[in-house]
């Protein structure tokens, strides 16, 4: 477990902010909840709105700024999107171009920004009902992330395949995890698919699309969980003429205490 475990978010937040931290945020601030961020022009909010609301497993709204304002007010007050993750990506028709520690100076008025729920959120639940995390065991930073078979509901022109996470869950626990995971919807919720993950597609787990992979201990079971990556997905095969986007595993770290 990482030395940031207990740290409150702002604490998070301003070292993102000065530049001093940069680090993958799976385990940080337990008990809070932690987010995507997603950046795009004010003109296509309202179809990735409908999209997010269309497909709430994968892409559950937290919080959606008002254009221009780069302070996420009921999540995590005074603090500020455009430097308080630890890794940014812009993505100009599709195609990431740039990988940043702050976009201060590449986002606009015209932008809106979405705060979209994290399955890091109650990876702590499952710690403390003593459900290991098997990356945090192996050192690994993160959930490895799968490409599916399975298409998210369009809208507009916002469409594309869920994109999941992996953990492996010991065969015994594997009722009480769904049950733990379901009572987060803001965290993703429960598992989307438990074992077989040929049936999503996905034919060799140590290849993960996102991530590194992670192994199975005996007795384990691959389970998968909705991800917020699948939002960065569907902005890429939109083809916007420009978004922003956290950088995979680097999340925003909100004020919002998870419930029990």
């Amino acid at each position: 477990m990482n030395s940031l475990t207990d740290a409150v978010p702002r604490t998070v937040r301003e070292l993102n902010r000065l530049n001093r931290l940069n680090r993958n945020t799976s385990g940080m601030c337990r008990g809070y909840v932690q987010a995507n961020v997603i950046m795009l022009p004010n003109t296509d909010a309202f179809d990735f709105l409908r999209f997010c609301v269309q497909n709430a497993a994968a892409c559950p709204v937290l919080e959606v700024t008002a254009p221009g304002q780069w302070e996420p007010v009921l999540t995590a007050p005074g603090s500020d999107l455009r430097t308080d993750v630890g890794r940014y990506e812009v993505h100009r028709d599709g195609v990431r171009t740039e990988v940043r520690t702050d976009v201060c100076d590449v986002v606009d008025d015209h932008m809106c920004s979405f705060l979209l729920g994290c399955s890091y959120t109650f990876e702590h639940v499952l710690v403390e009902a003593r459900i290991p995390m098997r990356h945090q065991e192996q050192r690994i930073d993160g959930a490895p992330m799968f490409r599916t078979n399975r298409s998210c509901v369009p809208a507009g022109r916002f469409h594309g395949e869920l994109v999941v996470t992996m953990r492996p869950i010991p065969h015994n626990r594997i009722s009480e995890t769904v049950r733990l995971t379901a009572a987060h919807p803001e965290a993703h919720g429960a598992p989307v698919s438990v074992g077989c993950p040929e049936a999503l597609g996905i034919m060799d787990l140590n290849r993960p699309d996102w991530g590194s992979p992670v192994a199975l201990s005996p007795g384990d079971v691959p389970v998968f969980w909705a991800c917020g990556v699948t939002a960065t997905n569907i902005l890429r095969n939109a083809q916007l003429a420009y978004a922003i986007t956290h950088s995979s595993g680097f999340m925003f770290i909100t004020d919002v205490e998870v419930t029990p």
